[in-house]
Order: C-alpha cells, then sequence, then structure tokens
C-alpha cells in the first residue's frame, strides 16, 4: 500500500524519543546529554549523573503532555517529586536532559520526489509562566498562546543547517517537524523529531512554519508533503511526471489531524 511519509523503521524516531539522540550523536550532531530514570533509582543527588538545572518528561509522549514549570528542576527533591508524577502519570522511564534556558525553535522539513528541500524554520515563544519560565507545556499549546515568529537571521542559517542534518541523519521520508533549542551561549541543539505532524490549518506547527517562514498555503503545503509519496508511484515500466497542480486530492477538513546510563553527547 502507497502511503505518505517515513517507513515504521524510520517511525520509531519519533515514538522512542532516545533513539533518535542516540543516532544523531553518534553522526556529530549535537543534542543535550540525557540520562533514563525511575522512582528512587537515584538516591541521593551526588548520584546524578549530570548537573543541575535539570529539564524532564515523559520519554514517549506529545503534545507537551507532563511538560510544565517543574520540568525544570533544581535540586534533587524537585528532581524526585517530578519523577514519581511523570512515572504515575505515564507508566514509562523518564527522559532527563541537562537544560537548555535559550531560545526554541520547530522546522517543518518537506522533501520532494527529486530530493530537494523544503525547509520552514520558526521561532516558538511560550508566555512567561508565573515562576518566570518559557515553558513549552501542554497548557500553552492547549490554549495557543505561543507566539510564533520568523527566525531572527543571526541564527536562521544555523537553525535550518541543523534541522537538515537532523533529517537526513535519521532517514526522514517525506516529510517531519525538527524541533531544535538553544543554550545560554546560543549554540543550537536537536530535542526531537515529530514524524507524523499535527495538520490542524489553524494551530499545528507544521502548517504554521510553512505559512510564515516560506509564504505556503495550506493547500501548497499538502501538495508538496504528497509530492515525494507520488514520485513512488510505478505504473508498469512508467513513473508518473504530471506536477502536483493538475492533480486532485482532498484534505482532510479544517480542524483535522494528520496523520540508564547517561550519554554525553556533544559536538
Amino acid at each position: 500500500m502507497l502511503f505518505s511519509g517515513s517507513e515504521r523503521q524510520t517511525l520509531r524516531y519519533d515514538s522512542e524519543k532516545t533513539l533518535a539522540k542516540i543516532q544523531l550523536a553518534s553522526l556529530g550532531i549535537n543534542t543535550a546529554q540525557f540520562f533514563m530514570a525511575v522512582p528512587h533509582q537515584y538516591q541521593r543527588h551526588e548520584t546524578l549523573p549530570l548537573a543541575y538545572p535539570l529539564f524532564l518528561k515523559p520519554s514517549d509522549a506529545a503534545n507537551g503532555n507532563g511538560v510544565d514549570d517543574q520540568s525544570v528542576v533544581e535540586n534533587f527533591s524537585q528532581f524526585e517529586a517530578k519523577v514519581a508524577s511523570l512515572y504515575a502519570d505515564f507508566g514509562q522511564p523518564i527522559l532527563v536532559e541537562e537544560y537548555l534556558s535559550g531560545k526554541e525553535f520547530t522546522v517543518a522539513v518537506i522533501k520532494d520526489r527529486c530530493g530537494e528541500l523544503t525547509v520552514s524554520a520558526v521561532e516558538i515563544v511560550p508566555p512567561l509562566s508565573q515562576g518566570g519560565l518559557r515553558i513549552l507545556g501542554e497548557k500553552v499549546k492547549a490554549s495557543d498562546t505561543e507566539l510564533i515568529k520568523a527566525v531572527d537571521i543571526e541564527h536562521v542559517s544555523a537553525v535550518k543547517e541543523l534541522a537538515k542534518a537532523a533529517f537526513l541523519g535519521l532517514g526522514i521520508r517525506g516529510f517531519g517537524r525538527i524541533d531544535i533549542k538553544m543554550n545560554a551561549a546560543g549554540r543550537c541543539y536537536f530535542m526531537e523529531a515529530n514524524l507524523v505532524p499535527g495538520m490542524n490549518r489553524h494551530s499545528s506547527y507544521f502548517p504554521r512554519a510553512c505559512q510564515v517562514a516560506n509564504q505556503m498555503s495550506y493547500e501548497e503545503v499538502i501538495e508538496c508533503m504528497l509530492d515525494e509519496c507520488f514520485g513512488r508511484v510505478v505504473i508498469g515500466d512508467l513513473q508518473p511526471s504530471l506536477p502536483l497542480a493538475h492533480t486532485t486530492f482532498s484534505p482532510w477538513p479544517s480542524g483535522g489531524t494528520s496523520t540508564n546510563e547517561i550519554v554525553h553527547y556533544r559536538n
């Protein structure tokens, strides 16, 4: 059956964040240092593999689930409490990363049938919380209170190059969204890959990034996402060459959606 997007072996990089980090780190691509944790695994702060502050989130969750102000921990009691809370809610080991306090970006990448990449990078600015942090968590995403804007000239090249390297390094097919964060010094790090991005016309990051960064309409985004898929269709010995503008399709309606050791990896 013909389908758009990545194959099963690649989709695991979406659902298992650590696999993507390990794969890209092996290629020399920046990703935050991390380790996994479960309740009572560490008995005191001296045994933690990384120094504070740390950032905790579920290892397999989407839409900011489990992420809030308490995800940033600065002492052992906060660490224990957040690990316990996340484990109770999600029943899985917790991903613990060094906290990156810089800007946050998301990049929509689309590959066409010729292998060319359309890269649309935007900065995401969550509102300041009561704790004075900008955390892109579940509540912020659900309420659409974050600001999405074009990446400034100073950083756009580095953000796009990292996104392209991650896309190719993970062997993503067709399309995917790459999340990137900066540290306090302004260095970019891969955070995670979303290979089944939401496609809500008004609120999903993928189409909005394409619109903000490359002035693409929603329909143009859909057409571009399908191009690589159509390019794989073979009828007999013929490779179809009709441009997408001459094809018809019925996109989903507006508002729908698409589809323990420490690891030191820093380039």
